[in-house]
């Protein structure tokens, strides 16, 4: 679960290595990414995109999903258990394409 905006240069810098990330462990069925914006326009999230996001973006349109995290600084990415419970907590913005937060991850990781 990632929270992000348009507006927040680490976002910006760091999200096209988080998607490329979330896209290989959605396919090996290890684990699905969130990456929740909390932009008010969605046009701005589309403009940033140059036209439709990608499937794993989302809207926190009643802005609770980033209260329920205690979000207060972007980016801040959580890994959940298969039932919500946060695992861990990346506060900040990460390489998501070093070895080192695939090797945190994969310490973490079920394998399936």
């Amino acid at each position: 679960l990632h929270f992000w905006a348009t507006w927040c240069p680490p976002c910006r810098e760091e999200l096209s290595g988080l998607l490329a990330l979330g896209d290989e462990l959605r396919r090996s069925g290890r684990a699905e990414l969130v990456a929740v914006t909390v932009d008010t326009d969605w046009e701005a999230v589309r403009t940033f995109f140059g036209g439709d996001p990608p499937a794993a973006i989302y809207k926190d349109v009643s802005g609770r999903a980033a209260g329920a995290y205690d979000v207060a600084t972007l980016p801040d990415t959580f890994l959940l258990s298969a039932d919500g419970a946060p695992i861990l907590r990346f506060a900040g913005a990460r390489d998501w394409r070093s070895d080192a937060a695939r090797e945190v991850l994969e310490q973490h990781l079920v394998r399936r």
